[in-house]
């Protein structure tokens, strides 16, 4: 929504281009900071909780944005929504360069960013009912409210799966013998 729809929001403001594209600009550097606190979080926080604190942060930055009085709170509701992307981006990235099979990661990858830049391109067509009947801020407010939920649901998710009994996969058993030293009668019996 942000590249797309915010635009819109400033000039509501009396914002012309300029501010937009600073205050677009400012997302975009926070987003940065986002990016350079991956690596550290990636080793204290599992993917689950970084992505259910970056969507945290994406909504509670479209929640500003959507409440914003002035041009300045929409700015730190962009601040605080960038700081979420920055993370949400390079954690899905690992995470589905992690699942995929070496043949099919650049697939997959691909498929990330052509979903992204989709989302983009659609934004504008799938929230004009929701801007037509609420108004443009009340979008922002309703996807944050939306977001924030999506990422309290993934941490009751994560919490309630890191709570249930790990049982052991037998069915994938590998015997600690070898062939060769079955072969040789060194294997046990």
């Amino acid at each position: 929504m942000g590249p797309t729809q915010l635009p819109f929001l400033i000039r509501d403001f009396g914002g012309g281009p300029g501010v937009a594209g600073a205050v677009i600009a400012g997302s975009t550097v926070s987003g940065t900071f986002g990016a350079l606190a991956f690596p550290y979080l990636r080793w204290r926080l599992a993917t689950t909780a970084i992505t259910a604190v970056g969507i945290a942060l994406l909504g509670t930055g479209w929640l500003l944005v959507g409440t914003a009085g002035t041009v300045v709170q929409v700015l730190a509701g962009m601040l605080v929504g960038g700081t979420g992307v920055g993370l949400v981006v390079p954690n899905l990235n690992l995470r589905l360069s992690e699942l995929a099979p070496g043949g099919r990661r650049g697939r997959v990858l691909s498929g990330l960013v052509t979903g992204i830049f989709l989302g983009q391109f659609l934004s504008p067509l799938a929230l004009q009912p929701l801007i037509h009947a609420a108004g443009l801020a009340a979008a922002f407010t309703w996807t944050g409210g939306v977001m924030g939920a999506g990422a309290a649901l993934i941490g009751l998710t994560a919490g309630l799966a890191r709570q249930a009994p790990r049982v052991r996969d037998r069915s994938h058993h590998t015997p600690t013998t070898s062939i060769t030293e079955m072969n040789s009668g060194k294997g046990a019996s």
